[in-house]
């Protein structure tokens, strides 16, 4: 048998498991977050009385077509976010998780260990976890949704190791090109939005945030000699990569 792993939690070594049990408990997690756990337990049990599932937990996975017909249900969401999220049934499915904590061990460099909180949400192909336990209400549940979805469709293309057609390659430079463009000629303020941190960011909150997709619309750009804005060329290469996917991109044209 091999050995098992342990970290250095204040001067005691602990397994993994023991670790988490110390920070998994609901008044450790509600200090990190602020407020009491009542609040904390309230605002999850809220979120989770929308999303309408017998259980959450990284052991349990549920189509995104049955995550976001709830939601649409549930009568919660505002007009721009039933439209997003219709546009999401018309999507491939993906599979997604719901946790009330998701964290990751960190060891320094004297050889400590703690738990930290994971973001939001994360997302690998056809796969995504969302922390409930980070989400303060449903328009912010929507917008980690449908942010790490598109993350979910577009990984293939700027991963290392795809064998990319001559398309698919034309298809990820463009969205460089537009992301490079947009920081080019965007302001301070601009630059501070998440959606500027990369160009894989950039796709998401395109699709996701419709604050920062008007940003763009201000923003003009020449493609192959022809005029536009970031906005428009960006609406033509989202409707290409969810023709990539295999669907019909007349969704996006309302």
């Amino acid at each position: 048998m091999g050995c098992v792993k342990k970290y250095n939690y204040n001067g005691k070594w602990l397994e993994r498991h023991e670790l988490f049990s110390i920070y998994n408990t609901l008044d450790n997690y509600s200090i990190r977050k602020g407020g009491t756990t009542e609040e904390l337990a309230e605002r999850v049990n809220s979120i989770k009385s929308v999303l309408n599932l017998p259980r959450v937990g990284l052991d349990y996975m549920y189509n995104s077509h049955t995550v976001i017909q709830n939601i649409l249900d549930s009568g919660r969401a505002s007009k721009f976010e039933k439209e997003i999220l219709s546009d999401m049934l018309k999507m491939p499915k993906i599979n997604i998780a719901f946790t009330e904590v998701l964290a990751k061990i960190v060891t320094d460099k004297q050889g400590g260990s703690k738990v930290e909180v994971e973001p939001y949400g994360i997302s690998t192909k056809n796969k995504i976890v969302v922390n409930l336990g980070k989400i303060p209400n449903v328009g912010a549940l929507i917008h980690v949704l449908t942010h790490e979805a598109i993350h979910g469709y577009s990984t293939y293309l700027f991963h290392p190791l795809s064998e990319l057609s001559s398309h698919e390659k034309q298809l990820r430079d463009t969205f460089e090109t537009l992301y490079s463009e947009y920081k080019e000629q965007s302001s301070d303020k601009d630059l501070k939005q998440y959606g500027a941190s990369n160009v894989k960011e950039f796709i998401a909150e395109f699709f996701s945030n419709p604050e920062f997709r008007e940003s763009t619309k201000e923003k003009t750009i020449q493609k192959d000699d022809v005029p536009g804005t970031i906005f428009t060329f960006m609406m033509d290469a989202l409707k290409d990569l969810v023709k990539f996917m295999g669907f019909s991109p007349q969704f996006m044209d309302s």
